[in-house]
């Protein structure tokens, strides 16, 4: 991964996990388990995502790890 991919892919990482605590879950971080969040917070999460990106997520990610890396195809793809 080269280092602009590895920055890019940070600043996902900080924007989602800002999205979460927005939401109002508590410490989240890359390896928290989304099914063990409540519902509600992780879809307020999921639809700011969407509007400032401007792109769908699917909603069957695992981890936020795996929403990041969601997050990062779905702007590449765009």
């Amino acid at each position: 991964m080269n280092i602009v991919t590895l920055w890019r892919r940070r600043d996902f990482e900080r924007q989602v996990i800002d999205c979460l605590q927005d939401a109002g879950v508590v410490d989240p971080w890359l390896g928290t388990w989304l099914a063990h969040l409540d519902k509600d917070k992780c879809e307020f999460a999921l639809m700011g995502l969407e509007a400032r990106y401007g792109v769908h997520l699917r909603r069957d990610f695992q981890t936020v790890a795996e929403l990041v890396a969601g997050l990062c195809n779905a702007m590449d793809l765009r």
